[in-house]
């Protein structure tokens, strides 16, 4: 509502976004886990970053905890670092066949 203006747009590398509607700070979790390499077979340590919208840092902990516990068997939050986003709008890429 009302008028804005955008002052800077840059590329921000997330795997994933876990909205809940009730906070309005963003954080940047960085979360590492296990992976196997397809082509040697050996085990290797991949890190990727979600961002999730919480009142508090510990609260953002918690709730990717919760989230990445279902599908991520051994992970570890590396670090969580505030953001200045402001607003996350959804969107779903749609694949040509």
């Amino acid at each position: 509502r009302g008028e804005f203006r955008v002052t800077s747009i840059a590329p921000f590398n997330i795997t994933d976004v876990i909205d809940y509607e009730e906070a309005e700070t963003w954080w940047k979790v960085k979360v590492s886990f296990k992976d196997i390499d397809a082509d040697s077979g050996k085990a290797k340590t991949a890190t990727t970053h979600v961002i999730t919208n919480a009142e508090n840092s510990k609260t953002a902990y918690n709730q990717v905890e919760e989230a990445l516990k279902k599908v991520l068997p051994n992970f570890k939050i590396k670090q969580i670092t505030e953001t200045s986003i402001v607003e996350v709008f959804a969107y779903k890429s749609h694949e040509v066949a």
